[in-house]
Formats: C-alpha cells, structure tokens, sequence
C-alpha cells in the first residue's frame, strides 16, 4: 500500500506537474519540488500518523516529478549540446550510485532509516538555496520569446565562466530572427485532437504509449516484487542498481 500511494502520487505529478515546468519556467517547478521534499522527509521523521504518512508518500510521488523530471531538464537546459550525453550519463549513473550506498548502509551500518534522511534534508537544502539564486534555463525563455531575458542569462553565464563582463544586447538568436522575418506570425498549438486526427501522429503516439508502459511495467514489477525474488534482498538490489549503472554507461558510450 505504501509503495502504491507514492506510485499514484508519481502518476498525478507526470500529468500535471511536468506540463507546468513548460508554462511557468524549469526554475520555480523544480525548486517547488525540493522545498516539497525538505518538508515532507521533515515530516515522516517527526510525525507517526499513519494518515499523515500516506499523504506525506503521495505528496513525494508528487514532488518526484518536479524533482527528477522537471529538474533534469532545468539541469541539461544549462549544458552546452556537446556535454548533454556526459551530463546526463553522469546525473542517472549518480542515482545508482546512491541506491548502492543505500544498500551498504542497511547491511553494513544500521536497520534505522531516519539517519539516512540526514544527507538527504542538507543536500536538498542546498540544492534549494543554489536553485534559489539561479536564473531560468535561456532555452526556456527563447522558447518563450522572452530574448531579452535569455540575453541578461547569457550574460551571467559568461561573466561567471570568466568570460568578463559579455554585451549581449546586440546579439539577436536565430528563431527571433526567424520571428521577425515571418511578421511574428504565432504558431498554431497543436492540441490532442490535431494528434488524433493525423494517422501519422496517432499512430506514433501509440507506438510510444506502448513501449514506454512496456518498458516501465517491467521497471515498477521489479522494483515492487524486489523482495520476494529468491535469495537476499540487498544482493538483488545490488544486482538490480549494477545492472542500471551498466546500462547508464552504455548508453553514454554509443550514444
């Protein structure tokens, strides 16, 4: 029951939370989400209602999604093309690593999972106060046509990465080129219905609903039944996080 609240909670967050990373900025989603878990770990230390606790899961189900999904996009936003594959190699191979570390110290140190939650409240807090002071990715503002703004981004960018004080106020991005050569004509926003009326699309649309419920039917049923798989629950973590690590590093190295 408990792994099904969080799941639930991760669901809501994917079809709602993700699409509001696109409206209103990577930043403010993604900080929302670790206040969000700096203060419902905050809780589940403190509190022991079992009501509380359920809804304290649902609520990180929830944050996962502004958290991970959110969060990774703000994070590559900010890399230059060329180290987007590393970039990302690096951020999910981390994951794993922690998931590691998370084993050796139920085996090695402790059964009590409250000392845990220690590095987990200070690096969120320190992600928070870092994301705080941090502008909005400048391929979101493009996206959104707010080019003076992504021209103040680039500017701190340079300035912090030593490049000096950089004028940006005479650079002009390709798309708002683009824009002002084709009058600044909006483009029509293609709704579920254009999808579905196009063969083409509906059919890729399928086609992906398909492979990623496949892929991720198979990534929950291990991860729920985890514990019933003969042998020992660490060693088939163990197992389970390797086995995501090697795929992480492969993908980095082909792709």
């Amino acid at each position: 029951m408990i792994g099904a609240v969080f799941l639930i909670g991760i669901v809501i967050g994917c079809s709602s939370v993700t699409k509001m990373g696109d409206y209103y900025g990577r930043r403010p989603v993604y900080l929302m989400g670790l206040i969000l878990n700096f203060v419902l770990v905050g809780m589940l230390i403190v509190l022991r209602n079992v009501i509380v606790v359920y809804f304290c899961l649902f609520m990180l189900g929830i944050s996962i999604a502004a958290r991970y999904y959110v969060g990774y996009t703000f994070n590559l936003e900010f890399q230059p093309k060329r180290s987007q594959v590393i970039v990302s190699v690096v951020q999910f191979s981390a994951e794993s690593i922690v998931y590691l570390l998370n084993i050796a110290y139920f085996v090695y140190i402790s059964d009590r999972w409250i000392p845990l939650q220690i590095p987990n409240l200070i690096l969120t807090l320190v992600g928070v106060i870092f994301v705080y002071f941090m502008p909005e990715t400048p391929r979101f503002l493009v996206a959104t046509k707010k080019y003076d703004s992504a021209r103040e981004v680039f500017a701190k960018i340079a300035k912090y990465n030593g490049a000096g004080d950089v004028q940006t106020s005479t650079f002009t991005f390709d798309v708002e080129v683009e824009s002002e050569v084709s009058g600044d004509a909006e483009k029509k926003k293609v709704s579920w219905r254009d999808i579905w009326a196009d063969p083409i699309l509906r059919t890729n649309l399928w086609a992906a609903i398909l492979i990623y419920s496949e892929a991720s039917f198979n990534f929950y049923l291990l991860t729920f039944y985890l514990k019933y798989f003969p042998g020992n629950i660490f060693e088939n973590s163990t197992f389970f996080a390797c086995s995501d690590l090697i795929a992480f590093v492969l993908c980095g190295i082909f792709l």
